[in-house]
């Protein structure tokens, strides 16, 4: 077997819908627009050390506030961050605490 062939296996075992369930890469497939999944894979790989179980709660909430404002993109580019810095601060993943997440997420910003 070559190496195309190898990698077409490995894709088709591990690369289904049911693997991206528990993957924070799955998060990225939840939007079709391109910036919208850049802005979400930056946020799940920030977050995604752990258990799954742990971190993936925090990415889902941080998404559920940015889908109020037309998706991530349009989040941290509008005014919808600034508009949910409390929100935030209420969020906690291990030792990173809602100050450090708006600190975070408003680098994306500039």
């Amino acid at each position: 077997m070559n190496l195309k062939q190898q990698l077409e296996t490995l894709q088709a075992r591990y690369h289904n819908t049911e693997r991206l369930q528990n993957d924070p890469v799955g998060v990225v497939h939840r939007y079709d627009n391109i910036q919208d999944q850049e802005i979400t894979a930056w946020i799940a790989s920030g977050l995604a050390f752990g258990r799954v179980n742990a971190f993936l709660p925090v990415i889902d909430a941080i998404l559920e506030l940015a889908n109020e404002h037309g998706g991530p993109h349009q989040w941290l580019t509008g005014e919808g961050l600034s508009q949910h810095k409390s929100a935030l601060k209420r969020l906690q993943y291990r030792w990173i605490r809602g100050h450090d997440m708006n600190e975070w997420l408003a680098i994306v910003q500039s």
